[in-house]
């Protein structure tokens, strides 16, 4: 069984990064589906006054240090930036986490309980969304992705280990699929209400994985551009300034990794162009929204068109789609393997999340000419 800690267990771990005479109040936040995160709030004479206590996933992340090390690696190198120290030239407003040491040993991460617990810095005055709200949002939070990879763009990848093995690997992705309907006897899971749905997932599955299988074969030898990406940029990765609406940061920075820049752009489009969100109630009415992806794509080229090649351009509407379908299937996965891997709240959770990714990727697939169109019209 998971370790639930109290109150008082959640004050003795915070205090081995703040003095406990400081703490006034710990709750926990967010809709993360991986890490236990909980917000401290702490008196404002302190150097700061909230900071993030979080327990790490140590059955997804077997190598907790490299998450620390990715971070800070990533702040020596936004430190180095003359521009960074003082204020980011692209905005008002940009921050970027860092670790905290603890106060007697000056570690960065304390075992309590068999569970591996760390604090890192919070971005004051600032908000995350689960869904897009506008076009303003959207393209905020393009922009967002846009500093993040304009400011990372000439770091060293020798200086960041992946976290996860095999992560964006669709091909591998679609082996575990292959392996998990070979492995369960499907009609033994309660899904009789939901046949029709899930035999329409198996069916397109079964149809998209051929231009998958094929397009993952040529990707390698078209000189995509490569640099240090952050993994994971979906919609409630942005941090929101709360008085002017401006993205002001992204978190969640434990799948920091060197691979193709558009794992990013894809992750983070379909993610912000899906007015129904990723817990959609309704996931057979999810759809991709064309003037959402313009506003997207119009705020990340407004800071980042550099970062990415003719060739890209090209490629951006499969990554979009991929990555839904990857998604897709993962959840699926999880689903059938008990919610190893993301959170659920109830048992069918993860099942329709798979299935509001997979009808998104039908979505991106039927509007292509739109996209490309779209990308050609902000691309030059």
């Amino acid at each position: 069984m998971e370790f639930k800690p109290s109150t008082d267990e959640l004050l003795e771990i915070a205090a081995k990064f703040c003095p406990a005479n400081l703490i006034i109040q710990i709750n926990q936040i967010g809709s993360g589906r991986i890490n236990h995160t909980f917000l401290v709030r702490i008196k404002e004479d302190h150097q700061f006054n909230t900071f993030i206590l979080q327990k790490i996933n140590t059955y997804i992340f077997k190598n907790p240090d490299v998450l620390i090390e990715n971070i800070s690696e990533l702040g020596k190198h936004l430190d180095s930036k003359p521009f960074y120290s003082s204020k980011c030239i692209f905005s008002g407003r940009w921050e970027t986490i860092k670790i905290i040491p603890t106060l007697l040993s000056g570690d960065y991460s304390i075992e309590f309980h068999g569970g591996i617990w760390r604090a890192i810095t919070y971005i004051n005055n600032s908000r995350t969304f689960d869904v897009v709200q506008d076009n303003n949002h959207a393209r905020e939070i393009g922009l967002g992705l846009g500093i993040f990879h304009s400011l990372t763009y000439d770091m060293s990848s020798q200086k960041i280990v992946s976290s996860i093995d095999n992560f964006h690997s669709i091909l591998n992705y679609l082996l575990e699929y292959d392996n998990c309907l070979s492995s369960f006897n499907i009609s033994s899971f309660d899904l009789n209400r939901y046949e029709q749905r899930l035999e329409w997932m198996f069916n397109f599955i079964d149809k998209y994985r051929k231009s998958v299988e094929l397009m993952e074969k040529t990707i390698p030898k078209k000189g995509l551009r490569r640099s240090l990406i952050h993994g994971d940029p979906k919609i409630n990765n942005f941090m929101f300034d709360l008085n002017t609406n401006h993205v002001v940061g992204i978190i969640d920075l434990d799948t920091l990794h060197s691979n193709y820049l558009l794992y990013d752009i894809g992750d983070c489009f379909r993610s912000c162009c899906n007015p129904l969100g990723e817990d959609s109630s309704s996931p057979i009415d999810v759809r991709f929204d064309l003037t959402l992806f313009e506003s997207a794509l119009s705020g990340y080229t407004s800071i980042a068109k550099h970062c990415l090649g003719e060739i890209d351009y090209m490629f951006m509407p499969y990554f979009i789609g991929s990555l839904s379908f990857e998604l897709g299937l993962r959840f699926l996965i999880d689903f059938f393997f008990g919610d190893l891997y993301f959170k659920a709240e109830y048992s069918l959770q993860n099942f329709f999340r798979a299935e509001t990714q997979l009808r998104l990727t039908h979505s991106i697939v039927q509007q292509e000419t739109f996209i490309i169109k779209t990308i050609s019209q902000l691309s030059l």
